[in-house]
């Protein structure tokens, strides 16, 4: 396994700042992770900082509650757009979901789905699986298992414990298989990492992506 490649290296802190950005960037192509992911505010930065090197470039949309109109996210999209990202994870508006409006989430994931492929983005779509049981988890992955998205993910890592074994697997239940899984939340130590794999993830979303590596690079290199 090349744990490298399964991991966003993520800070999305409200206390980020020039020398946060350039370190991460730094550990992202020192150990060749997946991408980093980073607030909108940052993105110019981290756009320079990784120019000519594999690791993609990752901003949130709707972070990290989700429940902004569909207007306001296709204006943050726009925005988005100024700048040559790889991906966007986006916020479910979970205020339709528990209130059964759910044509309303039907158009948000269309809406914004339809410019990501158009743009060839990656969408990752985050559910926040903290506030949702299994049944929920099922319920919404149902509805996003319709709309051409490339990926389903569990946490914004703001609420609760985050990615869980248990969830991980009631996803990948779930979806059909070419839609991947990002676990993010609360992901620590590479015994989680490898635990929340097996269970069906492609994608690690985590800030303790070098300690992670660390201990992987002692005991399998």
């Amino acid at each position: 396994m090349n744990l490298e490649t399964f991991i966003d290296h993520t800070y999305l802190k409200s206390d980020i700042n020039n020398n946060i950005v350039d370190s991460i960037c730094s550990e992202a192509i020192q150990y060749n992770f997946k991408s980093v992911c980073l607030p909108l505010c940052v993105i110019n930065r981290a756009q320079e900082l990784l120019k000519d090197t594999s690791v993609l470039l990752c901003t949130v949309l709707g972070f990290p509650l989700g429940y902004q109109s569909l207007h306001s996210k296709l204006q943050e999209l726009e925005e988005i757009l100024q700048y040559e990202v790889n991906e966007v994870d986006m916020v479910i508006n979970l205020n339709d979901f528990k209130n059964n409006a759910l044509e309303k989430i039907h158009e948000e994931i269309a809406c914004i789905s339809k410019i990501t492929n158009a743009k060839k983005l990656t969408l990752k779509v985050i559910i926040e699986i903290d506030l949702l049981d299994n049944q929920e988890i099922i319920t919404i992955c149902n509805i996003l298992k319709t709309h051409p998205i490339q990926f389903v993910k569990t946490s914004t890592g703001f609420i609760g414990q985050g990615a869980t074994i248990d969830a991980v697997s009631v996803m990948r239940a779930s979806l059909p298989s070419h839609i991947s899984i990002k676990a993010s939340g609360g992901i620590k130590t590479l015994e989680q990492c490898r635990a929340i794999i097996n269970a069906g993830a492609s994608r690690i979303g985590t800030s303790n992506g070098v300690a992670i590596m660390k201990t992987y690079h002692q005991l399998y290199k």
